[in-house]
């Protein structure tokens, strides 16, 4: 079966289409698998990395919070560092619980995890003990720092007592001079030891330093209980001290334990410190081990990547390359089955070209060529029976055409002189229009400058009113000022009244310690302190004097003040209430302007509107007589354009006739 050339390009584009959808599906194979690929990696792989990261952060924010809590003496921020430990506590849980469901498709990685979460909840147990410890070791501290002023408070007397105790003793007999000498050397010993316990920081000095107290206090105390029976005096004076230094040696509360519970509590806090560092250290390593075997999946991921996509290319490259041949193969067959054809077809078209209307195509061939073939054979035949047919009307159109010139013409001449009278008329119209639009100008600016005037009129109104308004209300304040002065008037001469009676009293105490000094001038040298007191009465009763007859005259001076203010603020009410007066006659004068205002702007609103509508019929004629215009000069410039048509017409005919005369038919 012979294809035409259509089928066969078909046939060809097939083919390449087949071709390049086996590509796009093969780019598309490849492409999903990166993105499968991709999606694991940002959405399983990374969000593990990044959350193991995170868990390793928040459990060093827990333990740095624990290390300076540790450290922390302040109450709010050993709060404020407890309550960050608990936070960082349960963001870890929670980062844990999202990490585990995340490893829920990798059992390695999720044994990795467990055992770095059974290291970090080792210490975060170990923290919240230390807590407590750091909790009882403050306490501990202030329980000894009291313990401290309190033993050396208990301590202040015992050298006098000391020596007390000996002095007694020298009038004892000798048995009790050494029980003495030995108990007083025994307790300086054990309080000189005691002084020296803040110094000492090796819990093993402390322990045996204790237990050499502990003999010595016991040896002390037989030897207290012999002197007991020996002297009670004596006895009475040191048993206190050996007391105290029982007490603080074998006591819990006392000085030396509470030394060693303090030193004891802060290696313990050194140690779980230490024992939390290590424990938080082995998890992060293990969750870096974890992050490090996600490295790898993310690697081997990006590897098998990779991979795909060099085979997909090289799939891909083949594809294309046979695409190409197949497309080469095509296009040769198509331009080898074109040329041949179309050769003879442009030649035959070159001999009708040259005005040989005879000449005839052979039909060889069934496809879209022979077709063209026998069209060029059929348009042959018909161009002829045209041809012939133009040379018979040719000349007949060139007589028609000159006549049809000729009436053009007559149309021409008339049509010009409708032109310029429409013309006339379109520029009358126009002046008239433009002497209207200025009417209509010049009473809209009047109309803006009248409207400009009634704003300001009605600004100065309003002024007036609030000046008004404020007036009334200074008005008001001064009569309230002159009732406030005359009420201060009043409370001056109360005052005036009150120091008239101290001005008395003043009086009074002067005489009296005149009597005072004199009763003590009696008394003679027994009398000497209180005749000093009398006389610094006096003095102060004459300054009280003095200071009142100030003070009254201070008030004397503020009362002729107040009168005069007084008066002031009424002469300042009557002119308020003149200016009050003349701002209600200015007001009633603006309302008038005002009112005129309004009338002079209706009359030149009626101006503006009877010229924009002679403006408008203005325009609307002018409208008119150009649109006529226009239609004239269209028509003017048709009929211009139907002479030149028909003395091109008349050339084009004579032009046809010789063109014509040229074909063989």
């Amino acid at each position: 079966m012979q294809l035409t050339v259509i089928n066969r390009t078909i046939l060809g584009f097939a083919l390449i289409i087949l071709l390049m959808t086996v590509i796009t599906a093969a780019s598309g194979i490849a492409q999903n698998k990166s993105n499968d690929a991709y999606n694991v990696t940002t959405q399983s792989l990374i969000p593990i990395v990044q959350n193991s990261y995170e868990l390793a952060v928040i459990a060093q924010n827990a333990n740095k919070a624990v290390t300076q809590y540790t450290n922390a003496t302040e109450p709010q921020q050993q709060q404020a560092l407890r309550s960050e430990f608990g936070q960082s506590v349960q963001q870890y849980e929670e980062r844990k619980n999202t990490l585990e469901k995340q490893l829920g498709t990798y059992p390695a990685l999720l044994v990795k995890l467990e055992a770095a979460d059974k290291l970090i909840q080792q210490a975060f147990a170990e923290e919240k003990a230390l807590l407590d410890i750091q909790d009882e070791l403050l306490q501990v501290r202030m329980q000894s720092r009291n313990e401290i002023q309190n033993n050396t408070a208990r301590w202040i007397t015992f050298n006098d007592a000391i020596g007390a105790s000996l002095q007694m003793a020298q009038n004892q007999s000798l048995l009790t001079k050494i029980a003495v000498s030995a108990i007083a050397d025994s307790l300086t010993l054990g309080e000189t030891a005691l002084s020296g316990v803040g110094n000492i920081d090796n819990l093993a000095q402390l322990a045996q330093l204790q237990k050499n107290l502990s003999k010595q206090i016991q040896k002390t105390t037989e030897r207290m209980e012999k002197l007991k029976l020996m002297s009670s005096g004596v006895y009475n004076k040191l048993q206190t001290f050996s007391q105290f230094l029982d007490y603080a040696v074998n006591n819990p509360s006392g000085y030396l334990p509470l030394r060693i519970k303090l030193i004891e509590s802060g290696q313990h806090i050194n140690e779980s410190l230490h024992t939390t560092a290590q424990f938080i250290n082995s998890g992060i390593s293990e969750l870096s081990a974890l992050s490090s075997e996600i490295d790898i999946l993310v690697q081997q991921t990006t590897s098998q990547v990779s991979e795909t996509s060099r085979n997909s290319l090289i799939t891909i490259i083949a594809l294309y390359a046979a695409a190409i041949v197949l497309s080469l193969i095509i296009v040769y067959g198509q331009i080898r089955s074109i040329r041949v054809p179309l050769k003879l077809i442009t030649s035959a078209l070159h001999e009708i070209s040259q005005g040989d209307l005879t000449h005839k195509l052979a039909v060889k061939n069934r496809d879209e060529f022979g077709t063209i073939a026998q069209g060029v054979n059929n348009l042959l035949e018909r161009l002829g029976s045209i041809l012939g047919d133009i040379q018979t009307t040719s000349g007949t159109l060139a007589s028609s055409t000159t006549e049809a010139s000729r009436s053009t013409q007559q149309s021409n001449d008339m049509l010009s002189r409708q032109k310029e009278q429409t013309v006339l008329v379109a520029t009358a119209v126009t002046e008239m229009e433009s002497a209207s639009a200025e009417v209509m100008n010049s009473a809209e600016r009047s109309l803006a400058d009248i409207l400009d005037i009634k704003g300001l009129a009605e600004v100065g109104k309003d002024t007036m009113d609030r000046s008004i308004r404020s007036i009334a209300t200074l008005d008001e304040d001064v009569r309230k000022a002159a009732s406030t002065i005359n009420n201060m008037k009043q409370e001056s001469e109360n005052i005036g009244n009150i120091l008239a009676v101290i001005t008395g009293i003043a009086e009074q105490t002067n005489l009296l310690a005149l009597n005072a000094a004199i009763e003590a001038a009696r008394a003679g040298e027994h009398g000497r302190g209180f005749a000093v007191v009398a006389d610094e009465v006096r003095n102060l009763a004459t300054k009280t004097q003095q200071s009142t007859e100030e003070i009254y005259a201070m008030i004397e001076s503020l009362q002729r003040i107040s009168v005069n203010s007084v008066q002031i603020m009424e002469k300042n009410s009557q002119t308020a209430d003149s200016v009050v007066q003349d701002s209600n006659s200015a007001e009633q004068s603006l309302l008038q302007i005002i009112s005129a205002i309004d009338s002079i702007t209706e009359q030149v609103e009626q101006i503006t509107q009877a010229a924009t509508e002679q403006s408008k019929v203005a325009q609307d004629v002018s409208h008119n007589i150009v649109t006529i215009s226009d239609v004239a000069e269209q028509v003017y410039q048709i009929s211009e354009n139907n002479t030149r048509t028909f003395e091109s017409l008349l050339l084009l005919a004579k032009e046809q006739q010789s063109k014509a005369e040229q074909f063989r038919v």
